[in-house]
């Protein structure tokens, strides 16, 4: 977790100190919808793909709104929900992979139906 300024910025000195355990994973938004704060999200993210994390960008308060160039910004992953800025339907989003990232599932496999144990193999 990475503070504010008194001005209500993103403490980017503890965004540094942050990223000094090489964490896997850096996460930031690009819009506060508490402070109006738009944060540099090139300089930060740049900063985190130097620790060796990879990025995932909140776009949450800011699709609809800005201009999102997550390939421009080298962004890892970027996550935001249909029913802000797209005016969508509550429940939906959408989570952007970049080209060459590969996920894991935490879950696989399932039909989505009972499977018998007494069936021939």
């Amino acid at each position: 977790m990475v503070g504010l300024t008194s001005e209500g910025q993103l403490d980017r000195d503890a965004w540094g100190r942050a990223l000094e355990p090489q964490p896997t994973l850096a996460v930031v938004n690009h819009v506060s919808n508490v402070t109006g704060q738009i944060n540099p999200i090139e300089e930060l993210l740049a900063t985190a793909r130097a620790a060796g994390a990879r990025t995932l960008l909140d776009a949450s308060q800011s699709v609809g709104y800005l201009e999102l160039k997550p390939r421009a910004w080298a962004v890892d992953l970027m996550a935001f929900g249909g029913q802000k800025g797209l005016h969508g339907l509550p429940g939906i989003g959408v989570l952007y992979v970049a080209p060459g990232v590969e996920l894991q599932p935490l879950y696989s496999g399932g039909t989505g139906r009972a499977q018998r144990t007494d069936a021939p193999a």
